[in-house]
């Protein structure tokens, strides 16, 4: 209890990000008229260096994190969505992809919606949304994203995966184009791209006392994947 109570004198409350690089400057939180619900995974909830649904939560006003694997039973997800218009980003076959949708304001978009996240690693988003059978019955949402992910610092299964950050700055994106929104966004992604730029600092430059501080991280180019068995720790664009 002793390592737990100093370990948390030493974070920041708020972004739970060590002191020394607490991104709550880079904070601009934006109001939303879709109420927005991250699911995370508690092995996500863990990650407090380079996890990216916290700072998603703390950009939006409008918004809740919930932790757990299996959501079937929880009472206020299942609160939120008989009472909105909910919709899961998951894909599949099913999906409503917004990237392809032209008219404003589509029937499928009007009312009180609600965006469940599902803030995992491909791998156990599978699992969170196979045991969450109350996700089953919403309609899936997609998008068509345009340009690789920024988060250099963490190696994706396929080139078109996303953060969950960046995933919903799309969807904002998309919904301030379907004039369902009116988000300001310009500043949506900055605690995230700080967030990568001090991780990419710290893997170049350690700090001095850690066990890599005679030498750092070389950078390579970010075109290997899971098929490959190369596991670099950071990607160039």
């Amino acid at each position: 209890m002793s390592f737990i109570k100093n370990d948390l004198t030493h974070r920041c409350l708020k972004c739970f990000r060590p002191q020394k690089s607490c991104l709550c400057d880079h904070l601009s939180p934006i109001e939303t008229k879709t109420k927005f619900v991250i699911l995370m995974h508690p092995k996500e909830f863990k990650k407090v260096r380079i996890a990216t649904g916290r700072l998603t939560h703390l950009q939006m006003k409008n918004s809740e994190i919930m932790v757990d694997v299996d959501f079937t039973h929880n009472k206020r997800l299942n609160e939120l969505i008989a009472t909105h218009n909910s919709f899961v980003l998951y894909p599949n076959e099913k999906s409503l992809n917004l990237s392809d949708i032209k008219e404003e304001k589509p029937k499928q978009l009007r009312g009180s919606n609600l965006i469940i996240v599902i803030d995992a690693t491909w791998y156990l988003a599978k699992k969170m949304y196979k045991e969450s059978s109350n996700l089953h019955q919403l309609n899936s949402l997609s998008f068509e994203p345009k340009k690789r992910s920024g988060f250099l610092v963490k190696q994706q299964p396929h080139p078109q995966c996303l953060s969950t950050i960046e995933s919903v700055q799309i969807v904002l994106k998309e919904l301030n184009r379907l004039n369902i929104e009116n988000s300001p966004l310009d500043s949506f992604l900055n605690p995230f791209q700080e967030l990568v730029s001090q991780q990419i600092a710290c893997q170049q430059y350690p700090p001095e006392g850690s066990y890599r501080s005679e030498g750092g991280t070389q950078l390579t180019i970010k075109d290997q994947y899971r098929s490959t068995k190369s596991r670099n720790l950071i990607f160039l664009p």
